[in-house]
């Protein structure tokens, strides 16, 4: 269960405290409110439980790419998502910002909570579709979340939408942890055999020894 604290009707005047929400699964809460109490400073709290985030979530969500501009996608598609280290997403991201590059859709869900990135006051859609101006490169920027259980309907609408939309291939950017020192990044590929030989061959990139792709990195790559 979760809970939300608030300061109770009855509670002293706190600049600190007022207005103020926040959630803790139950042990949190309990230590927050020892700690309190233990302060005859702090204000009197209450403690009200509210439906659980998890709880709130479809457990059939569903995905939807949708086109809003004239332009076609080009024929490669360059995904990055959010995953532990935040590579993807930000090798995405960075393409984006120093490319001209033009929005041309996002990946709407539904029975799955949201969130609402905003940039300069204006808010966004948080899986946004580009475009980059003279390549054959189009770019997915995934800055929400999906998680295992709902990798498959992501990864089902990507690849209908790729299909439907004459998208040839798709290359993922995603992250993986392995000891190193803050100079010694490296590039790996896991791929198919085909996308291997037009895409990789006599490059110095090489294949990763061995492991485990989950989630929609590894629906999309099997």
């Amino acid at each position: 269960t979760n809970w939300r604290w608030r300061p109770s009707p009855d509670a002293r005047p706190s600049s600190s405290a007022a207005d103020r929400d926040t959630s803790a699964t139950t042990e949190g809460t309990a230590t927050a409110a020892s700690t309190r109490a233990a302060d005859p400073g702090s204000p009197d709290i209450a403690f009200y439980p509210v439906t659980s985030y998890v709880d709130s979530m479809d457990s059939n969500p569903t995905f939807e790419v949708r086109v809003s501009s004239d332009r076609p996608p080009r024929k490669t598609l360059l995904v990055g998502l959010s995953h532990l280290g935040m590579a993807g997403v930000t090798a995405a991201d960075y393409l984006v910002r120093h490319v001209e590059s033009e929005q041309i859709g996002h990946v709407a869900a539904n029975g799955f909570p949201a969130i609402t990135p905003f940039q300069d006051g204006e808010p966004r859609h948080p899986t946004r579709l580009y475009t980059l101006d003279g390549t054959e490169l189009s770019v997915l920027l995934g800055e929400l979340f999906v998680p295992v259980w709902a990798a498959q309907p992501f990864a089902d609408a990507l690849s209908e939408w790729s299909a439907s939309a004459g998208v040839e291939e798709i290359a993922v950017l995603h992250g993986v942890p392995f000891p190193h020192g803050p100079e010694e990044h490296a590039v790996f590929h896991v791929s198919t055999p085909s996308y291997r030989t037009r895409r990789l061959a006599g490059t110095d990139i090489q294949p990763l020894g061995g492991g485990v792709l989950d989630g929609v990195i590894g629906e999309i790559t099997t």
